[in-house]
């Protein structure tokens, strides 16, 4: 059986500079008169650790997540040709629901608001994750909605709403490739009273890939706060 790999992170949004994990985006409030304030947003990464397994009351109010200044303004990409909105609520976080084979990983951290020392959490923000199989396909291999494709397409596409603390814990396959882009995720996320936002996880390839994050447009755009680091679990 593939080993497991575990990712922890925090999904930094708004503001200044925030404390952040593996997993990160941006948010930008409305500002007082109901317009939207730029999307520009100081926000920090920093590879937390890996564990065999994670239980979700480990990641508590008082968790530290160490700063790493370098990572400057986080940044939103297109959401590419592959979007799929009202796709479905995860049960128990798990997007591979239809049991793809690969490598499983987690990712699991926070979404966040506010400055770094005193970050507040987001409850109920929708996280929307979308992904190749292992073989590089996506399910559809197009965009549209829920309702044009039905069960019997959709897969490897879901969400998850925040707890009170702002957590998530999602449970996948490491992304497949295909020619043209490093191996990614997709994440959405959305809350009421903040902008919608887009970003990519970018994953270390495997070998035989012909795009890594060097060499990947979209990667280098992102730049190495979203490349992924994850640890093989003995």
């Amino acid at each position: 059986m593939d080993k497991r790999k575990i990712m922890i992170g925090v999904l930094g949004v708004i503001g200044i500079v925030l404390v952040v994990g593996l997993l990160y985006s941006l948010l930008t409030k409305d500002s007082d008169d109901g317009s939207l304030v730029d999307s520009s947003s100081e926000v920090v990464l920093e590879q937390e650790s890996s564990q065999e397994q994670v239980d979700q009351e480990e990641i508590t109010e008082e968790a530290s997540f160490p700063v790493a200044a370098n990572c400057g303004l986080t940044k939103n990409v297109t959401e590419g040709p592959y979007y799929v909105s009202g796709t479905m609520e995860l049960v128990d976080g798990n997007l591979n629901y239809d049991n793809y084979s690969g490598t499983e990983i987690s990712l699991v951290g926070r979404v966040l608001a506010g400055a770094s020392d005193d970050a507040e959490p987001i409850e109920g923000a929708k996280i929307e994750f979308w992904q190749t199989d292992d073989d590089g396909n996506y399910h559809p291999n197009s965009n549209g909605t829920y309702e044009q494709y039905g069960t019997d397409i959709i897969s490897l596409r879901g969400y998850i709403l925040t707890d009170a603390m702002g957590r998530y814990d999602l449970s996948t396959i490491y992304p497949g490739y295909y020619e043209g882009r490093a191996r990614h995720i997709h994440v959405r996320i959305s809350a009421d009273g903040y902008q919608t936002t887009t970003t990519q996880l970018i994953f270390q390839p495997e070998p035989g890939d012909g795009q890594t994050y060097s060499t990947d447009s979209i990667a280098q755009s992102l730049g190495s706060c979203y490349l992924m680091d994850m640890t093989d679990e003995e």
